[in-house]
């Protein structure tokens, strides 16, 4: 009996053992990513991405069509006529089969191909840029959960520690040493603390969702900052540098492919006043003649073609003309603004080197004044205010600190997004 009872003691531990282990063998390994994988995930899932490629697509199929030759034309008939007496006389009918063929002249189609090709070359540029725009965003939320992470864990630690502080002050009430006022202010700044926590973590899982589904995973994941922070601090990139790689940035090419299609389009619009020509070849037949001789086959061939006297396409090359200057103006405007932005982002970038310089320096300090402070409310060296005081300035300098993180993050990466193009 007594063997029994040990059997089923054991067999309940070791029930117990598993269903406590259930949840950690459940649980998925976060999967780990650095911006550049992170990216490469969000340009081969992202669901703008993958729409906007289409047109990249769409413009080579434009670029095949024209490649192709104009297609020949098969006209066939046949014709009963000369009705006498109510009789149809057969032998009087006549019959033809030919064949035309339009052939474009004044190098329409090697114009039109080169025309074509450009707008496909810009089309790819043109989704890179796109893509380019889409990653501002994502890099902005990207770095935004690991700020999240990073509060979350801080407003944890600072209830945490907050938590030893209040067993202090109610030991304190207890025997007299700080009223039940003081007290109750302390207790209540720990809902500040908690309240703190939720929104941390609420705003975590937010942004983080977010992001899993701009990259359309659903595995959990872990990331990297990418730059070490005191990389970021140290570097000083060159300006004109960066000026110079914004001048080949996606957009800017993509407009210099476009104007290249202009340039064509003026040519293929100045062509079409050369007449294509049609030419034609045919077989004809005709039945017996009124003495009942067979006429034999006859061949023929003809040549078509339209004569540009009316309409001389000046509304097309005028309008191709103006797209020419149009896009010149474009593509000016587009440097301009590169190196503009270009130009604002370094000097976001040196501003963010400074603001956090400045709060790591004086990181130390804020974390050694709240140290003292609770030791010395511990010991009765300073008031309940003095302490709340400095609870305060440390959370308020915390959070400034992480801002200041974020942004020396995020305008690191923008300096390459605004010049270059990609990471």
């Amino acid at each position: 009996m007594r063997l029994d009872k040990v059997k089923g003691v054991v067999f309940g531990f070791l029930v117990y053992g598993l269903l406590m282990s259930k949840t950690s063998f459940s649980e998925e390994k976060p999967l780990e990513l650095t911006p550049a994988q992170a990216v490469s995930i969000f340009i081969h899932n992202n669901y703008n991405v993958l729409i906007d490629k289409y047109n990249i697509d769409k413009a080579y199929a434009n670029y095949l069509e024209s490649k192709a030759h104009t297609n020949p034309s098969i006209y066939m008939s046949s014709v009963q006529h000369e009705i006498r007496n109510g009789e149809l006389r057969s032998r009087d009918s006549t019959s033809n089969i030919g064949i035309a063929k339009l052939f474009r002249m004044g190098g329409k189609r090697s114009l039109n191909m080169k025309l074509n090709y450009a707008l496909y070359k810009s089309s790819i540029f043109t989704h890179d840029d796109n893509v380019r725009n889409l990653l501002i965003g994502f890099m902005s939320l990207y770095y935004q959960v690991i700020i999240d992470k990073i509060a979350l864990r801080q407003a944890k630690d600072d209830l945490d520690n907050y938590e030893k502080v209040l067993k202090i002050a109610k030991y304190q009430r207890d025997y007299g040493f700080i009223s039940s006022l003081d007290y109750f202010k302390l207790s209540v700044y720990k809902v500040n603390l908690q309240s703190a926590v939720y929104q941390a973590q609420s705003q975590y899982k937010n942004d983080l969702k977010q992001l899993k589904t701009l990259m359309r995973i659903k595995k959990p994941i872990r990331l990297k900052a990418g730059y070490p922070v005191a990389f970021l601090l140290n570097q000083k990139p060159n300006l004109k540098k960066y000026e110079e790689l914004a001048l080949n940035r996606f957009d800017i090419k993509a407009a210099r492919y476009q104007l290249q299609s202009d340039l064509y389009n003026l040519k293929f619009q100045k062509a079409q006043n050369i007449p294509d020509l049609t030419f034609n070849f045919e077989i004809d037949t005709v039945g017996i003649d009124s003495e009942g001789r067979r006429y034999p086959f006859m061949i023929g061939a003809g040549l078509t073609f339209p004569l540009p006297i009316f309409d001389r396409n000046v509304g097309g090359i005028l309008n191709a003309a103006y797209s020419i200057k149009q896009d010149k103006l474009m593509l000016k405007n587009l440097e301009d603004t590169a190196k503009t932005q270009t130009y604002q982002t370094y000097q976001n970038f040196l501003s963010a080197q400074k603001t956090f310089r400045a709060y790591v320096e004086k990181k130390k300090e804020i974390e050694k004044i709240l140290d003292i402070s609770q030791k010395s409310f511990a010991l009765r060296g300073i008031s309940v205010l003095d302490l709340l005081d400095a609870e305060r300035t440390y959370k308020d300098f915390m959070a400034s600190y992480r801002s200041a993180l974020y942004q020396l993050m995020l305008s690191r990466t923008l300096l390459d997004l605004y010049s270059r193009g990609s990471l």
